[in-house]
């Protein structure tokens, strides 16, 4: 088999203002063709029309598939794109607020946009609406095919019926529409495999001439049919990766658990000879290049890629226990574990499921390669697992899950998008301080929970600000379940490759097996932690000042209390010390808010699911925020994740992990924590036992989440200063990969700030 793959080297170099034009063009004319079509069927019928007429490319490659990007004209760009495509916008958006039809343009403020906008109808239109966020079953795709799943949809559409309605209606075109998707897909192959045999007709190399012949072989097999050795699986998973992206138009399609839905295929290969190691990790490799050829350079908030699905955060999970407990390690996970340390590319964001019982080998391996600097982030099954069943997942489903996007659990192949809120802790106390008035934007936007000057205690403060909390988060489950009411999406694709959707003839956002989540992230756990710990010293047991006037002096921002405020920042109590003073207010606050939480399921949202996240939020969170008690300004970032506040923490890692390890993490399945740690605490022989040791006792305490930045700051800045010299360094940012010389300033400064503090 030849070896060739693409070059990392070429992904580094791609031109970032390329864009997918002939999608937009081919809707333009869809738009018109099929617009007495129902929505549904019109959806399926562009679908098809795209992958029916977009060019088919075929270079050295093994495993095929790549879409035409070119650099639009200005006329391309007036009748096609439009202006109003930035790069915060094309990669802020979630799930539901492209339903919505709102964007953050800038922190703190949004926009309303209408998607029947003429350049809107050609880019994102609303009847051709993909929003990802969803590991599909790619166990259904390997093990039937879209042939198999067509049966599915032709067999529940021939299925008598008792009654003809309105919704019998939809189910029938879901159904019909679900047919020519699948007929789609299965007509792109064999494009390709055409292609091949074109290309093969002419080209006097036999060895090339051979190897298109090949790929003429499997593209008309796969992903029609079940795939039945490895490269078949590795060619029908790209295909569909292809797809989803590029055509569907949209980002987060993880990978899910590789290594357990491929090793079946993987050992036959190797067990009957018709498959070597080396081979296999080739075509792995091969499938992340391309993964990387259609993401872009650029993190997602700053992205120059012009492209719905820029910066797909593509999470592959290894490791694990299966259903009935046991290891899931397997020969597979050291090989993708392998093949991702070798490219050290940002896709895909490499996650490993640790469990006490884990392969001490493959445990070892991890922690090496950790300590070299590939960007790995772990999961605490012991945490995770008994969390999703706290949440109402079976236990066995629960073994099973994976990520969506940035620290988002969910179970592959069985739940719809992802669906989250972020709240702000932080609020809730300058809430609490101005009886429910916001001074940020002169509105009364909480509940009325009475006059500061009347609390005569801490836990009087602390009732007015749990009472913040519980009004916010009631507030956001009604509405949340009045939006997810009313959403009408006709059909996404990606429901043919969910489980049930087509069984059930109903497109994924509007069925569900049960398993359906909505994810509440609680944002600046330490601020607020820090703030409260500030006001308890400061004005309950040493009563140097009464709480109005401290509530005053925050709602000037410190003018003329410099002195006050280097004071707040720098001798009071912080969250990331190991200090029981601060981390026990950390601890009640973020038990307050999980049980809260958890009070809270309905059929349109499904279970409320807490966690302590922010995602790249935590500026936006501080932009609409005004001063805080622990010295931090008016509109300065809040807390991340689940980490201290940037600075804070003067004790060393280990400090920070004793520290988080006191959060009710046993309620949150979902979450992130980024350690920084310079390169000489792990180096050496004893340095992947020290970085084991110190993942493994904080596992122990109880924590869920578990990624290292090991890289020394003189690095850092260089590569701030040389970014041409540094393009590949490669870090984890709240939960994911980036090219670290593509991040914004501020996480750039953010992350050699701890850089700095933690060695």
């Amino acid at each position: 088999m030849n070896q060739f793959q693409p070059s990392k080297e070429e992904i580094l170099q791609r031109d970032e203002g390329r864009m997918f034009l002939e999608r937009a063009a081919i809707i333009k004319k869809a738009s018109q063709k099929f617009k007495d079509e129902p929505a549904t069927l019109k959806y399926a019928l562009t679908f098809s029309e795209i992958l029916s007429n977009i060019t088919v490319i075929i270079g050295d490659d093994v495993i095929v598939g790549r879409i035409k990007e070119t650099v639009p004209t200005a006329e391309e760009r007036e009748e096609l794109v439009g202006d109003y495509w930035m790069g915060v916008v094309q990669g802020s958006l979630n799930a539901e607020e492209y339903l919505a039809r709102e964007v953050e343009v800038m922190p703190g403020q949004r926009m309303d946009f209408q998607l029947d906008t003429p350049y809107m109808n050609y880019w994102k239109p609303q009847w051709f609406m993909s929003v990802g966020h969803i590991t599909v079953s790619w166990e259904r795709l390997l093990t039937i095919g879209m042939k198999g799943i067509r049966e599915l949809a032709e067999g529940r559409l021939s299925a008598p019926r008792s009654r003809k309605s309105v919704e019998d209606q939809k189910k029938r075109e879901f159904l019909q529409a679900a047919l020519i998707c699948c007929d789609a897909v299965i007509n792109y192959a064999n494009r390709y495999a055409r292609e091949a045999e074109r290309l093969a007709k002419d080209e006097e190399d036999d060895r090339r001439r051979h190897e298109l012949l090949k790929i003429k072989e499997v593209c008309e097999k796969v992903p029609a049919y079940p795939a039945e050795d490895f490269r078949e699986a590795i060619q029908s998973i790209w295909f569909l990766q292809l797809i989803m992206h590029t055509v569907c138009g949209a980002r987060d399609y993880a990978l899910g658990r590789m290594d357990q839905y491929l090793y079946p295929i993987y050992r036959r290969g190797i067990e009957g000879d018709t498959l070597t190691r080396e081979q296999a990790k080739k075509l792995v490799q091969c499938l992340m290049i391309h993964e990387n050829e259609i993401l872009g350079l650029g993190d997602q908030w700053v992205s120059e890629k012009k492209a719905l699905w820029a910066d797909s955060v593509i999470y592959l999970f290894v490791g694990g226990q299966t259903a009935d407990g046991r290891d899931a390690v397997n020969d597979l996970s050291f090989l993708l574990l392998d093949a991702v340390d070798e490219l050290r590319l940002k896709a895909p964001s490499l996650m490993v499921r640790y469990h006490p019982g884990i392969d001490r080998g493959f445990w070892q391996k991890v922690c090496d390669s950790a300590k070299k600097g590939l960007a790995i982030g772990i999961y605490n099954d012991g945490v995770v697992i008994p969390a999703l069943v706290r949440c109402g997942f079976r236990k066995d489903v629960a073994m099973g899950y994976a990520h969506v996007g940035c620290c988002n659990t969910a179970i592959p192949g069985k739940e719809p998008q992802h669906r989250e809120y972020q709240h702000n802790l932080a609020k809730y106390l300058e809430l609490a301080l101005n009886d429910g008035f916001d001074p940020t934007t002169k509105t009364q936007m909480g509940p009325h929970t009475g006059d500061p000057s009347q609390f005569k205690t801490f836990e009087d403060l602390m009732e007015a600000y749990y009472a913040q909390l519980r009004y916010d988060v009631r507030e956001v489950v009604e509405r949340k379940a009045q939006f997810w009411t009313m959403a009408n999406s006709p059909l996404t694709f990606e429901s043919v490759l969910l489980e049930g959707c087509v069984e059930n003839a109903t497109d994924c956002n509007q069925w569900s097996t049960g398993l359906l989540h909505i994810d509440h992230y609680a944002g600046g756990i330490a601020t607020v932690a820090d703030s409260l710990a500030a006001i308890k010293k400061l004005i309950f047991d040493d009563k140097e000042m009464s709480l109005v006037e401290l509530r005053d002096i925050l709602n000037t921002n410190f003018v003329g209390q410099e002195v006050l405020r280097q004071r707040l920042r720098n001798k009071y109590p912080k969250f990331g010390n190991d200090d029981d003073y601060v981390d026990s207010i950390a601890r009640d606050v973020g038990l307050a808010f999980c049980e809260e939480v958890l009070k809270y399921k309905n059929s349109s949202i499904g279970t409320s699911v807490p966690g302590f996240y922010t995602y790249h939020r935590y500026k936006s969170l501080g932009w609409e925020t005004g001063a805080t008690p622990d010295g931090r300004k008016a509109r300065d970032p809040l807390s991340e994740n689940q980490m201290p506040t940037n600075g804070m923490d003067t004790k060393g890692p280990t400090a920070v992990l004793n520290s988080v390890a006191k959060l009710p993490l046993s309620l949150t399945p979902g979450g992130g924590l980024t350690i920084h740690l310079h390169p000489t605490m792990v180096a050496g022989d004893t340095g992947t036992k020290i970085l084991s040791d110190l993942i493994e006792t904080y596992f122990e305490k109880g924590g869920l989440h578990f990624q290292a930045n090991v890289v020394d700051r003189e690095t850092l800045l260089d590569a701030q200063r040389h970014p041409e010299k540094h393009r590949n360094l490669v870090v984890r940012v709240t939960g994911y990969s980036a090219y670290f010389v593509t991040l914004d300033p501020v996480t750039q400064d953010n992350i050699i700030a701890r850089t700095a503090l933690q060695t």
